[in-house]
């Protein structure tokens, strides 16, 4: 049994995995190129209103050359 069980997620994970739509887009790029992209837009303004009602983001500020930002490689 232990056989089909593994064969049976296998073939659920390739199916997902190999899905010719992801639902969820991984950029704006990917968003523009949806036939649900106006849907999209949409959502994406009404997130960033809310970031900017809550403040969440502060001032840009230009960091020096030399300086290296957290995970910059």
């Amino acid at each position: 049994m232990k056989n089909i069980d593994e064969i049976f997620s296998y073939s659920i994970a390739y199916a997902i995995v190999n899905r010719s739509e992801d639902p969820e887009a991984r950029s704006v790029t990917e968003c523009q190129n949806r036939h649900d992209w106006t849907k999209w837009k949409d959502t994406i303004k009404a997130e960033l209103n809310s970031h900017n009602k809550r403040k969440v983001f502060g001032p840009i500020v230009l960091t020096p050359e030399a300086v290296r930002s957290v995970g910059y490689k």
